[in-house]
């Protein structure tokens, strides 16, 4: 009598297979420029929050200024005293403006900022609150 089908070794011995090769294959299929950008992003918005935060700390207006095709950005103390903060290797921002905080917290200016950051994810700073968001 002959059996078809396979053995549970056999079964075993190809799923380990296949996991073995999804587990090198798979973070190489996932960009690593787009993981880079939305780290950038959040580091951005995380910076973003800090000098909001310093503004309402201190009893001076402190700003954020960022440039398009760059890849650092400059954060201004209030007090002439500027720290450059650099992105990550190959991310850059896609666009310039200047984010100032009034020492309330409250952006100054009326429409809401976005800053795209990589070309692949933005930082949203809303008016009139100063909310920072990424998507």
């Amino acid at each position: 009598m002959k059996n078809k089908g396979f053995t549970i070794i056999e079964l075993i011995v190809v799923m380990a297979v296949i996991g073995i090769l999804a587990v090198i294959i798979i973070p190489r299929v996932i960009s690593t420029s787009t993981l880079s950008a939305q780290e950038a992003a959040q580091m951005v918005a995380a910076d973003i929050r800090k000098t909001r935060d310093l503004a309402m700390a201190d009893t001076a207006a402190h700003s954020i200024t960022f440039t398009s095709g760059s890849g650092n950005y400059t954060i201004d103390q209030g007090t002439g005293i500027a720290q450059t903060v650099s992105l990550p290797s190959g991310v850059t921002i896609g666009s310039s403006t200047t984010i100032s905080f009034t020492t309330s917290g409250v952006p100054t200016g009326t429409p809401t900022r976005v800053v795209s950051v990589g070309g692949v994810t933005t930082v949203t700073v809303v008016a009139n609150t100063g909310r920072v968001t990424v998507p």
